[in-house]
């Protein structure tokens, strides 16, 4: 009930301002980007009075020594963006979560809504010869918007630094540096993606993340192949495939660790009433 209250007041403030215009979306020539399906964020803002909903499945299969298997998924998971101005985007997400354990005993589930993300997105720099194009990310998990079962001791905050080189027409680089700051432990986060473009509307990367937590020796370090494809400058489909390949020293009994996604994005377009 309180997500539902929640979302509704973004709706209200936000939304209610402006008024879709059919004859806009037609002829309107921006093309989406998104943030999905990589763990880097996109340096790009959304332009003003555009609402992009961001729509994906998340399936992660981690088997250990012991005959125990977790499968962690999300089913939706989901996130709105709404531009403000041409600098700054305003940000709304959160996900159902399910949590299976599987063993010689049986199988155990968890399942709810995780706690509510708000946050911004600010343009801080163009990108000029080998200055790269620099955005900064902000976010607040909020503990208590969510499953009685999922809900946090006190709110959640990350930050992220993007920035974005392009090579060529063909190639661009992009990467994050950031921090998460836990109710137990803060992690230092890294992701670096390189994105190759071989027709319109088809972008392919191959990316290296991972994360250091300040109480654990050791990272944990994942690698994945994606693929996004645009559909008329409005719609967005994309899938990606990847592995953990490093652990934090605290692991030893995990044997593998392999997640999917699959996502679909698109955008709406408001005007001044």
């Amino acid at each position: 009930m309180k997500f539902i209250i929640f979302f509704l007041t973004f709706y209200l403030i936000f939304l209610g301002r402006f008024c879709y215009s059919q004859e806009n979306a037609s002829s309107e020539e921006y093309t989406i980007s998104t943030d999905r399906p990589s763990a880097s964020f996109a340096s790009s803002v959304v332009p003003k009075g555009i609402l992009i909903g961001e729509f994906g499945y998340f399936n992660q299969t981690n088997n250990f020594d012991n005959s125990i298997k977790v499968i962690d998924q999300t089913l939706p998971n989901f996130t709105f963006r709404y531009g403000v101005n041409e600098r700054f985007e305003l940000r709304l997400g959160t996900d159902y979560y399910l949590n299976t354990l599987k063993s010689s005993i049986g199988s155990f589930n968890t399942s709810g809504l995780n706690p509510v993300q708000v946050g911004l997105k600010l343009h801080v720099q163009e990108e000029k010869g080998f200055i790269p194009q620099t955005t900064f990310l902000g976010s607040i998990q909020l503990a208590e918007i969510a499953s009685k079962t999922l809900a946090l001791d006190r709110n959640q905050a990350y930050f992220r630094l993007m920035f974005q080189n392009t090579i060529s027409d063909k190639f661009f680089i992009l990467y994050n540096l950031g921090m998460n700051f836990n109710n137990y432990d803060n992690q230092f986060v890294y992701t670096f993606l390189l994105g190759f473009v071989p027709m319109n509307n088809l972008t392919i990367f191959l990316e290296s993340f991972g994360n250091k937590n300040s109480e654990l020796n050791g990272m944990d370090n994942y690698a994945h192949i994606g693929a996004v494809y645009v559909i008329k400058n409005r719609y967005q489909l994309d899938a990606t495939l990847g592995y953990l390949y490093t652990q934090n020293q605290q692991m030893t009994n995990l044997k593998s660790s392999i997640f999917l996604q699959l996502g679909f994005s698109t955008y709406l377009r408001f005007c001044k009433k």
